[in-house]
């Protein structure tokens, strides 16, 4: 599969999620997972929750919407 192709069914898929009402983070998070199950095999969506708590525990982005709301 080309990367045109890829970008189109991605966009096209993230479009739709939008106008169905879903928010942005979710529709974002949704045709990422998706897409990765499908291109990359459904075992590497094992490394999704590890990202996203590598992520979570780095408490310097803290500061940003700390500094944002203050």
């Amino acid at each position: 599969m080309s990367i045109e192709l890829i970008t189109i069914l991605m966009f096209g898929s993230m479009l739709i999620l939008l106008f169905l009402g879903l928010p942005v983070a979710f529709s974002c998070g949704t045709v990422g997972i998706i897409f990765t199950a499908i291109l990359q095999g459904p075992s590497a969506v094992n490394i999704v929750p590890t990202r996203i708590f590598g992520l979570m525990v780095n408490y310097l982005l803290d500061a940003i919407p700390l500094f944002i709301f203050m």
